[in-house]
């Protein structure tokens, strides 16, 4: 009984020694700490699929990059604005490179992956929660022009699409032999992700 009082004492304290704000920096450590349960991985043979959570108020700094000032009702605003939605980033990669130009040299290959991940991938990429099943909303995917390390691009996710606290992620991208590819993520975990510590704030 004392050592579960003590182990709820210490709980308490690290709970509210947690930051209600962080800055830039400190807020990507915390997401991409593997602790947190934001960032999770899969591997298929040599195939590699990271997918991160991407706070609404990186979204948000995104937003206000070309403003000298703003103010706290504009930061609400966009909140308002981006709110109803969670974003992810997703990597993906083959022998550690990219998928579009590592498959370069198969032309059938190479337009059928490059029409996938261009026009597809919303019907490639399901959302499970509880019983229910959905699709994602939208997705933005840069058009890469050089070899990179990864595929990159970024999905979203209308929140009212999570019934229950666990969800997963599902990727099904025969073209990459990849079928029923999950990772898990807790709505509570997500929701209780400091916010972030915006500069030149009026």
């Amino acid at each position: 009984m004392r050592f579960l009082s003590i182990f709820l004492i210490i709980s308490l304290i690290t709970i509210s020694c947690r930051k209600s704000e962080m800055n830039h920096n400190e807020l990507t450590a915390f997401i991409n700490n593997p602790s947190n349960n934001l960032s999770k991985e899969n591997s298929i043979d040599q195939l590699k699929i990271k997918v991160v959570y991407k706070p609404n108020d990186f979204i948000i700094q995104r937003e206000l990059i070309s403003k000298e000032k703003f103010d706290s009702d504009m930061i609400d605003s966009l909140r308002e604005k981006f709110g109803d939605y969670y974003y992810f980033n997703c990597s993906m990669t083959i022998d550690d490179a990219d998928l579009i130009n590592g498959s370069a040299g198969n032309r059938n290959y190479f337009s059928e992956l490059s029409e996938k991940l261009n026009f597809g991938l919303v019907d490639c990429i399901r959302i499970i929660s509880g019983s229910d099943t959905s699709v994602i909303d939208d997705y933005a995917l840069p058009r890469l022009y050089e070899a990179s390390k990864a595929t990159d691009f970024m999905i979203v996710i209308k929140k009212t699409k999570i019934t229950e606290d666990n969800f997963r992620i599902e990727f099904n991208i025969p073209e990459l032999n990849i079928v029923n590819s999950s990772l898990m993520f807790s709505k509570n975990i997500i929701e209780k992700v400091p916010r972030l510590k915006f500069n030149n704030s009026i």
